[in-house]
């Protein structure tokens, strides 16, 4: 509650935070069922709060690091918790944010993603059927989406994926 407290209050310019807060979500948990939270899945910027967890702002990624006694220590003094960061290429921006739009119920359709090539297009419709043989991705009209099976092992599906 009191980290939830410092970031809804002296964190606000990530918008999402507030509302997740406010709403009782988690910034990465399920809402209902098979379905993320909509802003993550569809791509937006997200906060990640607590160990381990990552949050992304545009092509910067950073994640804070797996210690649980580092983490308290640095958020109660008012600091941000030890974490790495990087910058992400626009390849692998667009293939993360494709990996993620996956775990919504509705899916999504690779070739509507702005800045996609019919490269990357044609190789993740590759893959998606492969896996969709597997049981872990099925496609409806133009969009895929995880199948439960899918979702249960998401990682491995973003592997196969990035590029």
């Amino acid at each position: 509650k009191e980290l939830q407290h410092r970031l809804v209050f002296k964190r606000r310019r990530i918008g999402e935070v507030d509302h997740h807060l406010r709403t009782g979500h988690g910034l990465f948990e399920p809402l209902a069922g098979d379905r993320i939270d909509p802003v993550f899945g569809r791509g937006g910027d997200y906060l990640g709060v607590g160990p381990a967890a990552s949050s992304r702002r545009g092509l910067d990624r950073w994640t804070n690091e797996p210690v649980l006694d580092a983490y308290l220590a640095e958020t109660r003094g008012n600091k941000w918790p030890p974490q790495t960061t990087e910058t992400l290429t626009p390849e692998v921006d667009r293939a993360e944010r494709f990996v993620f739009s996956l775990r919504l119920a509705e899916g999504s359709d690779p070739s509507r993603l702005a800045g996609v090539s019919p490269k990357e297009v044609s190789r993740w419709q590759e893959t998606l059927a492969r896996l969709a043989a597997e049981g872990l991705t099925q496609r409806y009209e133009t969009r895929w989406r995880l199948t439960r099976r899918g979702r249960e092992v998401a990682d491995f599906v973003a592997g196969e994926l990035m590029p």
